[in-house]
């Protein structure tokens, strides 16, 4: 698999380990995860803007996430653990989950009632 982006407009595309060195001039420098066939539907694609001094190297990484329907992250430095979008995801199962059980909850004891209100 290949992750499509961008440096300032022009596109690379790399596949997992590779890495492009990319000479940018002094200014406003933009990385963009660039959408493809499978990230058409997101509401945002990861993406980093920071300036650049002369003569300064800055490193980028991504990081693919191993949720569907998520597109990584775009970090400085190289994550441990899951990605603050991996977070974002298993918090957002965690508030589905525990909804769902309040609502089963709140059905057994109404139905509880009922059937003793009878």
């Amino acid at each position: 698999m290949t992750v499509p982006f961008t440096i300032n407009g022009r596109q690379f595309r790399l596949s997992p380990g590779q890495s492009v060195r990319f000479a940018v001039p002094p200014g406003l420098a933009q990385v963009v995860l660039a959408p493809n066939f499978g990230r058409l539907f997101y509401d945002s694609m990861p993406r980093l803007d920071f300036v650049v001094h002369t003569g300064q190297t800055v490193p980028v990484f991504y990081r693919y996430s191993t949720f569907r329907r998520n597109p990584g992250s775009l970090t400085f430095q190289k994550l441990e653990g899951r990605s603050p979008s991996e977070q974002r995801t298993i918090d957002e199962m965690k508030y589905i989950v525990v909804i769902a059980l309040g609502m089963v909850v709140a059905a057994m004891a109404i139905s509880f009632a009922l059937s003793l209100w009878s």
